[in-house]
C-alpha cells in the first residue's frame, strides 16, 4: 500500500519555529509601557491578529511594511503615546524585529529529511511577515521546501480561504490531479490551521506540544511531537 499522503505542509512559528522566550513583541509592549503608555488589551489583540485580508497592502514588499507601519502607529496611538515619543519609539520597535531570528525546534530537521527521502513534497504555509525566507535561510532550511506560500506576500491570513487557494494552485503545478485528501496540513493552531485546512478539503493535524487545549478533537489527528507526525506521515498503512 502506498504513503497516505503525497504532500505535507506545515505552519511555521510554534509548529517548526520555535516561540523565542523573549519574544521581540513582549519587548516592545515592555517599550511602550516604559514610554508612559498603557496597553489596552483590544490594542493587543489587534496587533496580534492583523485583518486576514490585505491585498492592497501586499503588493510590495515596500507597501506591506508601510502596512506594518501604520499598524504600529494605530497601536501606539492607542497606547496613548504622543506622537513626539511614536517617531522615537516606533524605529527601536522595528529594529527589534529585524534582529530577531526564530530558531526551529530541535525535531524539525529530522522529519523534513525523512519526508525529502521518502519523495514527499515539502510545503509552508505561514502567517508572517515579510521576512520569512530569512528565518528560514538562518535555520538552513529553505532547501526542504518545495513550496512557501507567506501571507504577507498573499494578501490573506489563515484561516481565509484564498491563502489556501493560493497553497493549492501552487500544489497543483506539482501535482496536476492533486487529491487533497493526500495533502496534510500539519499547524498548532485550531482555527487557522486546524479549521482553515479542513475547510479547504485537506487532512489537518494539529500539532499541540504543549498539550491539548480545545475541548473535541473530533476525527482530527492530535500529537504532542513531530516524531509522533512523523510516524504518522510515513506510515505506509495509514494508520
Amino acid at each position: 500500500m502506498p504513503r497516505p499522503f503525497d504532500v505535507v505542509v506545515f505552519d511555521w512559528y510554534a509548529t517548526l519555529g520555535a516561540p523565542a522566550p523573549d519574544d521581540w513583541w513582549n519587548k516592545m509592549f515592555s517599550l511602550i509601557e516604559a514610554a508612559g503608555g498603557v496597553i489596552p488589551e483590544t490594542a493587543v489583540g489587534g496587533w496580534t491578529t492583523p485583518l486576514l485580508e490585505h491585498v492592497d497592502a501586499s503588493v510590495s514588499e515596500s507597501t506591506y511594511r508601510s502596512y506594518e507601519d501604520q499598524q504600529l502607529r494605530e497601536l501606539f496611538e492607542a497606547c496613548g503615546l504622543s506622537r513626539e515619543v511614536q517617531l522615537q519609539l516606533g524605529p527601536s520597535v522595528m529594529e527589534l524585529r529585524e534582529l530577531e531570528y526564530i530558531v526551529v525546534f530541535p525535531d524539525v530537521v529530522e522529519l523534513l529529511e525523512e519526508l525529502r527521502a521518502a519523495g514527499v513534497t515539502i510545503a509552508l504555509c505561514s502567517n508572517w511577515s515579510w521576512d520569512l525566507a530569512r528565518h528560514l535561510d538562518h535555520n538552513e532550511i529553505t532547501r526542504y521546501f518545495d513550496i512557501v506560500i507567506c501571507s504577507a506576500i498573499v494578501g490573506y491570513r489563515k484561516p481565509h480561504p484564498s491563502i489556501f487557494a493560493a497553497l493549492l494552485t501552487e500544489l497543483e503545478t506539482l501535482h496536476p490531479q492533486l487529491d487533497r485528501s493526500r495533502v496534510a496540513f500539519v499547524g498548532d493552531d485550531w482555527d487557522a490551521d486546524v479549521g482553515g485546512a479542513s475547510s479547504g478539503g485537506l487532512t489537518a493535524i494539529h500539532l499541540a506540544r504543549a498539550g491539548c487545549t480545545v475541548g473535541s478533537h473530533a476525527e482530527i489527528p492530535c500529537v504532542k511531537d513531530l516524531r509522533e507526525i512523523g510516524r504518522y506521515l510515513l506510515d505506509e498503512t495509514g494508520t
